[in-house]
């Protein structure tokens, strides 16, 4: 075994390395590792991922990093995760988890919190945007490819959040009680949807820790429930589990005894030591804590380096940009319209198109702006188009015709006033909790809506959010318009004029932006009241009181009218060959949607610009879906996710058609906020006294609206290219005796560019449920065709069965169905299982 020098020691002594540095050892060195560490090194490895430096163990040191590293002074801000999934190429994930293991070692990490694999149950999930989509199949293969990339440059993977962690609303429950959201699921729904991708990342791709989720699941917390974690262990995890942050382990003991293995942060703020002392917990039960730590460093060989190319910026900038082409999904393209060609000139309209650039996902997945290595960032869209239309030598206007929502002013006290007319600013008044009456604790004068926490009145700090507050007075509007209000911040709010309500902010625990506008007319004074719930917002006072953390509780900003903005940006449109509307939402972790439409006045700005020119193309950067009440008016429609520090370039590139638009949508785009799971009531979403039921079962996604029998706007696999496929000489046959089903084609470009085709395979069954068995990305050359050929394994067939509590496949007929979406049946074969198979109760991998 190779020696290690202990640093920082006068008379540096050599001692045998970690066994985990050796990649010959035997897992059973860990066990002797394990004897040489002394009890409190044990708790202080388990509970906090401290290294004994005696030994040579390292420091067990852990990052976020679904997009790119949030702790790194020069980190890539990649694509969302689900842009990656976007492009169903696995090669591409691989690479993609290549690069996020080197940047993180280069920072002196160890583990990766990522990749996030829940499934996207419903468009309201605030974090949709760093998941891979709604189908387990895709997500399982995209997850386990990259955490091979990441564990293959000695990083551990730590997937997370086991399991059904679908929501952000209640995610921690409401003060004071603490109860996280109970989620109530049943077994086929956890089996056919929410399990199959946490396996296929544990067992086929090998991840060596899980991260717990923060929900209830059926009643018991999920850190803390035995029969749940066994589960993730069964998938064959050998490496150990870890709870979420803060909120999703209440008791250590609960926890331990579930088979958490590292004790950090539980609720009860109760340490192992403490436990120890009581007799609460034993050493046994810590050895085995450590050795699941240990096991884990010892597989994926934490502390040797990998070999990091010098260029890694570049590398990994130009790897950005490949995701963002790849993953990039065209939706529509009415009359071939794109690539853009034979221009005279072009106007780039916006907002979002240059200064506010909508190109990350806010929480746990965000690259600071100031973090991303030097040089990265380009200045959005506008920039990008014009660097790449003037190799054409086209002229490219812009036009801002809109305000930011998150970029308003506060209000000045100057035209606020109170009730009675007497004071300026806002009467403030601030009452306890309710299960106490809800007294008054506080009444003041404030110059408008702006809490923090230390800013707040004394008896309202010394609660533990248990509190409500109102502002209201009298506004008189400066000049006559239609104004933007904002409320951004934490807990539940809402904003109303004159008795009407304006928006609102929903269960967030997390800052979150939410916008309105109301038509004001000068001089004529309005009522104005703000009410606000702090019992969700949690983060900001806990995080203040662990860690000093300044962050406000609630603001209220607005934006005058300013009319003039969208009249030159229609006036600049009539004059263009050419309009591309750039668009984009804010979404972050801590806080829902609360709709499906874009931001206010985004809608409203498309409509006027395809009004004007009829030759209107529209560039979403969302986190997922959003209604298209304009669809029908514009030319094309291009979903480019949130797309990282280098994605205005490849927009750009596909703009002009220097590469074809390779992404498919991982995900249902619906035509209303209406349709899908989550609209069946407030128990379906976003539950009630601390319960949400999943009344759809496993039928998330295409899954619903195929069993509802409901067209979506665009269906999932849903996209198109700058190529024309066909598929020919489709044959499928059954193998009884390999137990496998092969399905052969061929495609034909006969389009004008080469293009990436990507075949998806449903198994249909009687009852026109549908499932997705298998997918392929081919890269098709002009005029030629290439042959694809699939081969599924019977058990990726079967269905869960409730009564016999198992997974099977019964004899008789099928459908095999390929496409080119969910939506798009090309061919369909029917085939015959001549005999019933039973596959138990682990789901296909």
């Amino acid at each position: 075994m190779p020696a290690a020098v202990i640093p920082g020691q006068s008379g540096a002594r050599i001692v045998p390395a970690p066994c985990f540095l050796d990649p010959g050892s035997d897992a059973q060195c860990t066990v002797h590792l394990l004897k040489q560490m002394k009890l409190s090194e044990k708790i202080a490895f388990v509970q906090d991922g401290k290294g004994v430096a005696r030994l040579g163990l390292p420091d067990l040191d852990e990052d976020d990093g679904p997009n790119g590293l949030r702790g790194f002074a020069a980190a890539t801000a990649f694509p969302a995760a689900v842009a990656v999934s976007a492009s169903f190429d696995t090669a591409l994930a691989h690479e993609y988890g290549v690069a996020l293991g080197v940047e993180d070692r280069l920072a002196g990490h160890d583990v990766l919190l990522g990749p996030t694999i829940n499934i996207m149950r419903t468009w309201r999930w605030g974090r949709s945007a760093e998941t891979f989509g709604e189908d387990p199949l895709l997500t399982g293969r995209i997850a386990r490819a990259e955490i091979d990339g990441i564990q293959s440059q000695h990083v551990i993977a730590m997937v997370k959040h086991f399991v059904a962690n679908n929501q952000e609303a209640y995610r921690f429950g409401d003060a004071p009680n603490d109860r996280n959201i109970d989620e109530i699921i049943d077994e086929a729904a956890l089996q056919g949807l929410y399990y199959p991708a946490f396996r296929a990342a544990v067992e086929n791709g090998g991840a060596a820790a899980v991260m717990c989720s923060y929900p209830r699941i059926n009643g018991q917390n999920a850190c803390e429930n035995k029969d749940l974690l066994a589960r993730i262990r069964a998938f064959g995890l050998e490496g150990y589990i870890e709870p979420d942050a803060v909120f999703a382990l209440h008791d250590g003991v609960r926890g331990a005894q579930a088979a958490i293995d590292r004790l950090s942060m539980p609720l009860d703020h109760v340490g192992l030591s403490r436990l120890l002392a009581r007799r609460r917990l034993n050493e046994t039960q810590v050895d085995h804590m450590a050795l699941h730590m240990l096991g884990a460093m010892h597989r994926i060989a934490v502390g040797q380096s990998p070999v990091i190319a010098t260029d890694w910026p570049e590398r990994h900038e130009a790897l950005a940009r490949a995701i963002a082409a790849e993953g990039t999904v065209l939706l529509r393209n009415r009359r071939n319209f794109l690539p853009l060609a034979r221009l005279r000139n072009i106007v780039v309209i916006g907002d979002s198109a240059g200064p506010h650039v909508s190109w990350q996902e806010r929480g746990s997945p965000y690259v600071a702006d100031g973090n991303t290595h030097p040089g990265a960032m380009d200045a959005g869209p506008l920039a990008a188009i014009r660097r790449r239309a003037a190799r054409s030598g086209i002229p490219v206007m812009y036009a801002q015709g809109d305000e930011a929502n998150h970029d308003l002013d506060p209000i000045p006290s100057s035209v606020l006033r109170t009730p009675d007319n007497a004071k300026e600013g806002l009467r403030a008044r601030y009452f306890g909790p309710a299960s106490a009456g809800g007294r008054l604790l506080a009444s003041r004068i404030e110059n408008g809506v702006e809490l923090t926490e230390a800013g707040a009145p004394a008896p309202v700090r010394a609660l533990k959010n248990d509190y409500t507050a109102i502002w209201d007075g009298v506004l008189r509007p400066p000049v006559s318009g239609t104004y933007r209000f904002a409320l951004s911040g934490e807990g539940t709010a809402r904003l109303l004029v004159d008795g009407h309500e304006v928006t609102h902010v929903f269960s967030a625990d997390f800052s979150t932006i939410e916008s309105g506008e109301v038509t004001l007319t000068q001089g004529k004074p309005v009522s104005l009241r703000v009410e606000f719930d702090a019992r969700d917002a949690f983060l900001p006072a806990t995080f203040t009181r662990m860690f000093g953390n300044p962050d406000p509780l609630l603001h209220l900003h607005w934006h005058l009218p300013e009319p003039e903005l969208l009249a030159q940006a229609i006036e600049a449109a009539r004059k263009a060959d050419v309009a591309i509307v750039v668009a984009g939402d804010w979404e972050t972790e801590g806080a829902d949607r609360l709709s499906m439409r874009l931001p206010v006045g985004q809608d409203a700005l498309i409509d006027a610009i395809s009004a004007a020119n009829p030759r209107t193309v529209v560039v979403l950067n969302t986190g997922g879906p959003v209604e298209m009440p304009w669809r029908d008016r514009v030319r094309a429609i291009v979903e480019g996710w949130y797309p990282g520090q280098a994605g205005s370039d490849a927009l750009a590139a596909m703009l002009f058609g220097d590469v074809s638009p390779g992404g498919r949508l991982p995900l249902t785009f619906p035509v209303s906020g209406h349709d899908g799971p989550g609209n069946q009531g407030e128990m379906d979403y976003p539950g009630k006294d601390g319960r949400v039921v999943f009344t759809e079962g496993a039928n998330v996604g295409y899954r619903w609206f195929a069993e509802h029998g409901v067209r979506p706007l665009y269906p999932f696999g849903y996209g198109l290219t700058y190529g024309h496929f066909t598929l020919r000489h489709a044959h499928a046959a059954v193998d009884p005796t390999s137990r496998m089903l092969s399905v052969h084609f061929s495609i034909h470009n006969s389009g004008h560019r080469d293009a990436d085709a990507v075949p998806q395979l449903y198994l249909i069954r009687g009852d026109d449920r549908r499932a997705l068995i298998d997918y392929a990305r081919v890269r098709v050359p002009v005029g030629r065709k290439r042959m694809v050929d699939l081969r599924v394994p019977f058990s990726h067939l079967a269905a869960w069965d409730t009564g016999a509590r198992q997974w099977t496949l019964p004899a008789g007929k099928y459908t095999i169905a390929i496409g080119w979406s969910a939506g798009h049946d090309e061919v369909t074969i029917p085939v015959r299982i001549g005999e019933t198979s039973a596959y138990g109760d682990m789901p296909p991998s």
